[in-house]
C-alpha cells in the first residue's frame, strides 16, 4: 500500500473514531462522509460490507425545511381558507388560482430546496426524495413515475390534474370543507380510488391524497404511530402467528409530533417482529411496545419479553449477525439510532449501542459500546429518534 493510502486510511480512521470531536464537528463529518464516499455493500474498496453512519438529523432537516417552505407546505395539507388561496396566488403572480401556475412553482420550489440541501451538506435519503419528486414533480431523475409503496401514479403535475384545473379555472384540486362548499367543487377525484397502506381508508378525492401523503412522514395525533402499528399488527395477522402485541399502557404516546420516514419506521418493526419471532424456538412471542418523549429525544421500544439474546454478549461485539446487518443497512441508517437492552445468558445484562454516531459495528474491527445493566427482562430494541 502507498504511502498517501495509509495516510488517507489513518485519517479517515481518526475521523471516524475520535472522541475529541464535538458533536457539530461530528455532524459535519457525517454529512461529508455520506456525501463523498458512502458505499452500500456495491464491491468496492477492501470492505464491501462497511456504510457511513448517517445522523437521522439529516433526514429530519429535510423534512422541517419541506414542512416551512411557503409552496411546499400547501401540498400537504388542505387548502381550507381564502387567505391560503390568496397567499398561493401572490406566490404564483397571479390574480386568481390557476392549478398550471401552481404546479410549476411546486416544482421550482422543490428543485431550491434540494439546491439548498446539498449546499449546506445535508444528506438526502434517496427513498424519500423519490417519493417527494415524483408526487411533486411527475418523474425522479432516474426517470420514476410512481410514488410510495402504493405505486400511485397520480401527482400535481399529473396531466389529468392540470386538465382539471383548466376545465375549473379558479378552483383549487385539494379543497377543505370550507373552500369546498365557497366554490361548489369538491376539488379533483381520482379515477381510482387508493387503499391507504397505514389505515386502509379508502382515498379517492385529491384532498384525502394530500393527507396520505403528508402521513408518509409526519406522526402526530391524527396519524398516531399506534393506529399505524395497530392497522399493521392487523394486516400482517400476528395473532395466527402466535405474536402477542401489546401497547404498555402510560408508556405510549399519542400526541408525539415527530418528522420521520414512516414507511422505513414500519419497514423496520416487521423486520424487528421477525427477528424476535425467528430467535423464537418454542412458544409464544410476546412484545410490548412503548413509544415516548425523553430529554429531548422520542423513543420507540419493541420489546421481547420472553426470551433471551441469542449469542453472548461477548459473541454480540464481534459480530452482530445478517440480519441485524440488513436492518441497519436498509432501514435504520439514517432513520434513528438503534440499541438494544438485552439478557444475553449466564447472569449477564447490557445494553449495547448498536448504531449511533460513534458506532462502527460493520467494520472490519467493530466497535459496539456496551453498558452493564444490573438486571433486564428478555430482549428491548430502542428506536431513538
Amino acid at each position: 500500500m502507498k504511502r498517501n493510502e495509509l495516510d488517507i486510511k489513518d485519517f479517515v480512521y481518526y475521523m471516524i473514531h475520535s472522541k475529541s470531536l464535538t458533536r457539530e464537528q461530528r455532524f459535519k463529518r457525517d454529512q461529508l462522509f455520506t456525501r463523498d464516499s458512502v458505499r452500500f455493500g456495491t464491491g468496492e474498496g477492501p470492505n464491501p460490507e462497511r456504510i457511513n453512519y448517517i445522523s437521522p438529523r439529516n433526514l429530519y432537516e429535510f423534512l422541517y425545511r419541506f414542512n416551512q417552505d411557503p409552496i411546499l407546505k400547501y401540498t400537504c395539507h388542505e387548502i381550507d381558507t381564502t387567505e391560503t388561496i390568496d397567499e398561493i396566488c401572490r406566490l404564483c403572480g397571479t390574480d386568481t388560482y390557476s392549478v398550471r401556475r401552481h404546479s410549476e412553482i411546486i416544482s421550482s420550489a422543490f428543485e431550491h430546496l434540494m439546491e439548498s440541501l446539498k449546499k449546506d451538506n445535508i444528506y438526502t435519503d434517496k427513498k424519500m426524495y423519490g417519493m417527494m419528486s415524483v408526487y411533486l414533480t411527475g418523474s425522479t431523475r432516474n426517470g420514476g413515475t410512481q410514488w410510495s409503496s402504493l405505486n400511485i401514479n397520480t401527482n400535481w403535475a399529473s396531466e389529468d390534474l392540470l386538465s382539471w384545473g383548466d376545465n375549473n379555472p379558479g378552483k383549487v384540486p385539494s379543497p377543505g370543507r370550507n373552500i369546498a362548499k365557497k366554490q361548489k367543487n369538491r376539488g379533483y377525484v381520482l379515477a381510482n380510488a387508493i387503499r391507504s397502506n397505514l389505515s386502509g381508508r379508502r382515498i379517492l378525492p385529491f384532498n384525502e391524497l394530500v393527507i396520505y401523503f403528508k402521513c408518509l412522514f409526519h406522526i402526530r395525533r391524527d396519524n398516531s404511530l399506534k393506529d399505524i402499528l395497530t392497522y399493521t399488527n392487523e394486516i400482517e395477522d400476528y395473532e395466527n402467528d402466535n405474536i402477542n402485541i401489546t401497547f404498555v399502557e402510560n408508556a405510549f404516546a399519542v400526541n408525539i409530533d415527530l418528522l420521520t420516514n414512516v414507511d422505513k419506521l414500519i419497514q423496520a418493526y416487521t423486520n424487528i417482529i421477525r427477528i424476535c419471532k425467528k430467535c423464537t424456538l418454542e412458544g409464544d412471542v410476546n412484545i410490548q411496545l412503548s413509544f415516548f418523549e425523553d430529554n429531548g429525544h422520542v423513543f420507540f421500544c419493541i420489546h421481547h419479553v420472553n426470551t433471551i439474546y441469542g449469542k453472548s454478549l461477548s459473541a454480540t461485539t464481534q459480530r452482530i449477525g445478517e440480519d441485524h446487518s440488513n436492518l441497519i443497512k436498509n432501514q435504520i441508517n439514517g432513520l434513528c439510532d438503534l440499541y438494544i437492552e438485552a439478557d444475553f445468558g449466564d447472569h449477564r445484562y447490557a445494553r449495547i449501542a448498536l448504531w449511533y454516531e460513534d458506532s462502527n459495528p460493520l467494520g472490519e474491527t467493530p466497535n459496539i459500546a456496551v453498558e452493564n445493566l444490573e438486571n433486564c427482562q428478555g430482549v428491548k430494541y430502542i428506536l431513538k429518534f
